[in-house]
């Protein structure tokens, strides 16, 4: 059974080997997260936030999944528009209401995605 301290001195040895070291750990999980795959069912959530460009119709892969932070701030950007309280539009109560809980549950759809996936 391998030790932390063993699994940490392998990785040490691969990257004085290759030369090749991580700079920062945000690049490292950056560069991981570009290669999750979307799941079917959360397709129509990331295309209500903006991220329409799925690279790959097989797998559901987008070309650079969006940090979590981009997501909150779009999430805030779209309630923003729409909300009554700040918004200069005129739709009625109930439009406004199917769009907030509309964006607000896919929102909590993604947030749990991103919870389990990191």
């Amino acid at each position: 059974m391998s030790t932390m301290f063993d699994r940490l001195g392998k990785k040490l040895s691969q990257c004085l080997e290759s030369g090749e070291f991580p700079s920062k750990k945000k690049e490292a999980s950056t560069n991981e997260a570009c290669t999750k795959v979307i799941p079917l069912e959360l397709r129509k959530e990331f295309e209500l936030f903006g991220y329409e460009r799925i690279i790959d119709e097989e797998q559901k892969q987008l070309a650079q999944v969006p940090d979590f932070s981009d997501i909150r701030a779009k999430y805030a950007s779209l309630i923003k528009q729409i909300h009554p309280d700040t918004a200069s539009s005129s739709l009625n109560k109930d439009t406004v209401a199917f769009q907030l809980e509309k964006i607000t549950v896919a929102f909590n759809k993604l947030k749990k995605w991103y919870q389990e996936n990191q």
